[in-house]
């Protein structure tokens, strides 16, 4: 029996045995402990080396296209948890602010409702809280603009993946 008999049937034959030598290029892209694609191709081993370098860019960019396919995604994901976190540290702000003049407000009350007499005076105590409000607004502070940069980076970088996509390469 043929040992082809079946691509008989279908008028195909294998591919011939390629006379030329060719160099066989492999690109394997890691998106995560679990997915991954891999790109092959050939050029002939007698190539131009601009051909080569042009065939491995082709790769590269075909590797990175689908990469950030993958992970777009997680990265929308990831800008959205950055923008609820600011809002939400935003509003600590301005709670603690509100907080720390109420508090200087109820304390000037009392101190007058008091009966004593000249300027209102913080105590030791009010001072101790007041530097409290103070240390953690300025956290709150520095955390927002935190927040601020990396929200800059991750819109950059899902900007530059979805013109990657966008472009295909």
């Amino acid at each position: 029996m043929n040992e082809h008999a079946e691509f008989e049937n279908q008028d195909i034959l294998p591919p011939k045995p390629v006379e030329t030598p060719a160099i066989a290029l492999t690109f394997q892209q890691k998106y995560d402990d679990y997915r991954s694609v891999v790109f092959q191709s050939f050029v002939a081993a007698d190539c131009p080396a601009a051909e080569l370098n042009g065939m491995l860019d082709k790769l590269r960019v075909a590797a990175e296209r689908q990469k950030a396919i993958t992970h777009l995604p997680t990265y929308r994901g990831l800008l959205q948890d950055k923008q609820d976190g600011l809002k939400k540290e935003i509003e600590t702000s301005y709670e603690l602010q509100v907080t720390e003049q109420e508090a200087v407000k109820r304390w000037a009350a009392e101190y007058e409702q008091s009966g004593r007499r000249g300027p209102f005076k913080q105590s030791a105590a009010h001072l101790q809280e007041q530097t409290r409000y103070q240390q953690e607004l300025a956290k709150s502070k520095q955390n927002i603009e935190v927040l601020r940069k990396d929200i800059a980076v991750h819109e950059r970088l899902i900007a530059d993946m979805e013109k990657l996509i966008a472009d295909g390469g």
